[in-house]
């Protein structure tokens, strides 16, 4: 009787320490940053087995035992994130996807569109959406997850990625604008369509008649740096609008709407490229105060040295002193 007793009361001792070894992991995994995907991997797990194993004892042990490896359902309801699993990469994956739902594409297609199947300015300015998840990700960073508890692989890894913002992105089509746009100027290259396109800042078309009278102006190196300056802001603008606009249809995909974790991570996004938008508004107001439009200041220029080149001279006629001189010729002189 002591024996059994005893056994029962070591039985009973070991499932309250299990219990407490139990509560004491998931209050760990609560200060975890990702937490939430960690349980909800388990989650998704422990209902798969449940459906498939009548017995609960043993679906508890084997969910125990596999914890979140399986992954967690991600986009188009593929799994991410588990044992041998691509991480979930939050704004990238979004990002593609809002680019495949805005060209009409499965979700998770990874195809590019040729020129014949492109119809708007998003796939024009971003062929695939790989593209586009790149630009997003280099802007405003990354949030990458990974639900198993130890990733042998480093790229499995959870961890997150700064962004280095918009102005950076300014420079570098700065600096592919300026060269295109002196050949234009010094006649190097012919302004016709697709060079002018090329060089042009989205909306902010470069015409023929900027250039030719660029092209004329005493002040035309000046002129054409600043010039070049304000195409490749207007470029980068729509780009991120356009961005924009693509991570929030990616938000709106089923899977990650419902995902609270996402989506939350989804709006501090959005507010930052916000920021980043508002900030170029401002220097660009601040510009504009400060000179005006480089563009029309170019062809205002070129307007009044056409008028200054057009005007005829005026030689004052005095009719009086011509009368006189005809009346009372001098010796010498013949009227």
């Amino acid at each position: 009787d002591l024996l059994t007793n005893g056994i029962l009361q070591g039985r009973l001792d070991f499932d309250k320490s299990l219990l407490n070894c139990q509560k004491m992991a998931e209050k760990m995994t609560d200060f975890a940053t990702d937490s939430a995907w960690f349980s909800g991997a388990k989650t998704e797990n422990y209902q798969s087995i449940a459906t498939s194993d009548n017995d609960a004892i043993r679906a508890d042990q084997k969910a125990a035992k596999e914890a979140a490896e399986k992954g967690k359902r991600w986009v188009g309801g593929q799994k991410r994130g588990g044992k041998g699993q691509p991480p979930i990469r939050v704004i990238h994956d979004t990002t593609a996807a809002g680019w495949n739902i805005l060209n009409h594409q499965p979700v998770t297609s990874t195809s590019s569109l040729i020129s014949t199947e492109c119809d708007g300015e998003l796939c024009s300015t971003w062929k695939s959406p790989r593209e586009a998840a790149d630009w997003m990700t280099r802007v405003v960073g990354e949030q990458t997850i990974s639900v198993t508890p130890a990733a042998e692989n480093t790229d499995e890894r959870s961890g997150a990625q700064a962004g280095v913002g918009l102005h950076p992105l300014i420079d570098e089509e700065k600096t592919k604008i300026l060269p295109l746009l002196k050949d234009l100027v010094n006649g190097t290259t012919k302004p016709g369509f697709d060079n002018l396109t090329s060089v042009s800042g989205g909306s902010m078309q470069l015409t023929r008649g900027i250039v030719e009278a660029l092209h004329d102006d005493p002040d035309a190196a000046v002129l054409t740096e600043r010039l070049a300056g304000e195409l490749a802001l207007a470029r980068v603008t729509e780009q991120a609008l356009l961005a924009r606009r693509t991570l929030l249809a990616g938000m709106r995909e089923p899977v990650i709407a419902n995902e609270k974790e996402a989506q939350e991570t989804l709006r501090n996004t959005t507010t930052q490229l916000d920021e980043e938008l508002n900030q170029l508004k401002l220097e660009l107001d601040f510009r504009q105060a400060l000179t005006r439009n480089t563009a029309s200041q170019i062809l205002q220029r070129k307007q009044r040295r056409d008028q200054l080149q057009g005007q005829a001279v005026e030689v004052p006629d005095n009719s009086d002193s011509r009368v006189n001189r005809l009346n009372n010729p001098q010796p010498g002189n013949q009227p």
